[in-house]
């Protein structure tokens, strides 16, 4: 199923239900991890402390980004936009990394969530949940297809409306709240460990209780 629903999301033309669709690939993560209630219970501590926290810091950067290029442009559609790097040059970065952390690049919260929700899932001993958990990893690929192309098409084509030459880049407010969320995005990815211990407390009571369910 993940794999089926992100080959459907390339044709999506709204850049705003591209992400709004990765929330739902999260939770679908989540689930491949957690699948089967016999499994290794690190792989449903891991994903459950990790994903939501990692997962909710892409997710804000992502649509803060979106709506302050909606602002300016007044469109979401991404056959209509172009060019939008030499034009917003610190908003383009912003999303470029947005995506790139999205994707699950080393550095950021996306590689440390599904890297422990794929070494979770595998901790399966029989055959058949291996493979599963095989071909859901190849859905990165087609992730990363996605936003990559999204990135060329909003940014890096031609300008395709000659009033967008006349936009501004981010103010000072809106370029401290995106090097804020960046850092929250940076730092869930370098100190993994130190971020689950935060959240620790809060989620192994609920844990606990599944075996029982």
């Amino acid at each position: 199923i993940v794999v089926v629903m992100a080959q459907s999301w390339l044709e999506q033309k709204d850049v705003q239900n591209k992400v709004s669709r990765s929330c739902i690939f999260g939770c679908m993560y989540s689930y491949t991890a957690c699948a089967d209630p016999m499994s290794g219970r690190s792989a449903a501590f891991a994903a459950w402390r990790r994903l939501p926290s990692s997962h909710a810091a892409m997710i804000v950067i992502a649509f803060a980004l979106i709506g302050m290029i909606y602002g300016r442009t007044h469109t979401r559609d991404i056959r209509e936009l172009g060019g939008l790097m030499k034009i917003m040059p610190f908003l383009s970065v912003g999303y470029v990394i947005a995506g790139l952390a999205n994707l699950g690049l080393p550095g950021f919260s996306g590689f440390i969530a599904e890297m422990t929700i794929f070494n979770g899932s595998f901790e399966n001993a029989d055959t058949f949940h291996r493979c599963c958990t095989v071909i859901a990893i190849t859905s990165i690929v087609v992730t990363a297809v996605y936003i990559l192309r999204t990135v060329g098409f909003i940014l890096f084509e031609k300008v395709k409306n000659p009033h967008f030459e006349e936009l501004t880049d981010a103010t000072w407010d809106e370029r401290f709240a995106v090097c804020c969320l960046i850092f929250c995005v940076a730092g869930l990815g370098s100190f993994p460990i130190w971020a689950s211990h935060v959240i620790s407390d809060a989620v192994v009571p609920i844990l606990s209780v599944i075996p029982t369910l």
